[in-house]
């Protein structure tokens, strides 16, 4: 029913993974759950829908399948993985939908430190066919030093991505 509707996209979330890897056996994961996914993301492909798709955890083992399932935009704790990881399985592929560094680089690091992580996450996962979309739950143990520089770096950064795409091409 949603598929028919007018809305633009769906957002589903179910979180795979602990800070050290996926919940369940990737095998289980691909017998048991990927099947339902892609009956439930079918339908909203068919009718143009964009698929957003959020998962906590180290959840890399599965993020080829949800890019083959469908998921448009993935939002994952990419601070956590691997940068390898997230070029070979996801760069180019889908538009990454990051969160910032909660754990260590916002509460604990230097406006300069949340500078170079946010610099790097654009770098990493910003591209034209794919993209990335940067985001951050404020969280009130956080300095305001870091929150501002957070912000600042978020249109920094993002004002020269966007100077990287080329004309007639899809910014994603």
């Amino acid at each position: 029913r949603v598929a028919k509707t007018p809305v633009d996209g769906v957002w589903i979330s179910d979180d795979w993974g602990s800070q050290l890897g996926l919940l369940i056996d990737p095998r289980v994961w691909r017998s048991m759950f990927k099947p339902f996914y892609k009956r439930m993301i079918e339908p909203l492909k068919n009718e143009g829908k964009h698929v957003f798709f959020h998962t906590c955890g180290l959840t890399c083992e599965i993020w080829d399948d949800l890019v083959e399932i469908g998921v448009d935009a993935l939002n994952a704790q990419i601070p956590i993985a691997q940068p390898r990881e997230v070029e070979k399985k996801l760069k180019g592929k889908i538009c990454v939908f990051s969160d910032v560094d909660r754990q260590h680089a916002m509460p604990h690091g230097t406006p300069e430190r949340v500078r170079e992580h946010i610099r790097g996450l654009i770098e990493l996962c910003g591209t034209q066919d794919g993209g990335v979309i940067m985001r951050g739950e404020l969280e009130g143990v956080w300095p305001i030093e870091n929150i501002s520089a957070m912000f600042e770096a978020y249109e920094e950064f993002g004002d020269k991505a966007k100077a990287r795409v080329q004309p007639g091409r899809n910014p994603g």
